[in-house]
């Protein structure tokens, strides 16, 4: 498990990420109103727009996902066990504790 800031931190540039694309794509659109005609400009055109709608898709997942699954309060966290460590059948991790390890 990582360090509670790395991974505090590694959470912040996934949001940022998105973010950035975003503003990226609405400067481009408000700079070219029509999409280009000649090719290399046509495609790189279209393929932004395509990874912009999989980083929505991916940003509503993980909304999503944040308020089926919120983490605990910081006081009540429970001992991680290494996944080679589940040796019965009882013990057998389900599919929240590999996503969410805390």
């Amino acid at each position: 498990m990582a360090l509670p800031a790395v991974d505090t931190l590694a959470r912040a540039g996934n949001e940022f990420l998105p973010f950035l694309w975003l503003h990226i794509v609405l400067l481009i659109h408000s700079a070219v109103v029509k999409t280009p005609k000649t090719q290399p400009f046509h495609a790189v055109l279209m393929a932004m727009r395509c990874v912009t709608v999989v980083i929505m898709i991916m940003a509503v997942a993980t909304f999503v996902a944040g308020l089926l699954h919120p983490p605990p309060p910081p006081g009540d966290r429970r001992p991680l066990r290494a996944p080679w460590r589940w040796a019965r059948k009882r013990d057998s991790p389900e599919l929240h504790d590999l996503l969410y390890p805390w």
